[in-house]
């Protein structure tokens, strides 16, 4: 396990993407390019607001929906 902070940023363009960049070399690490599962911690939300974010975000029926969900979590913790 890897402990380290990171900032996620929203990529400029027509994807709307939020991006974290880790500093460490993933495919050193654990031999993937692929994708790897995060876990991440919202220190500055109390833990019941946590648990009601991500019932929020799961609770999403589409793709396209948690991820505007994501975004607008992303800034409201900018």
């Amino acid at each position: 396990m890897h402990e380290f902070d990171a900032v996620l940023s929203r990529l400029e363009g027509k994807m709307p993407w939020t991006v974290l960049y880790v500093p460490f070399s993933v495919s050193g690490e654990f031999g993937t390019n692929g994708r790897l599962t995060v876990k991440v911690r919202f220190r500055s939300l109390a833990p019941y607001i946590q648990r009601e974010e991500i019932n929020r975000i799961e609770g999403a029926k589409t793709s396209q929906t948690r991820m505007k969900r994501i975004s607008a979590l992303v800034e409201k913790l900018s």
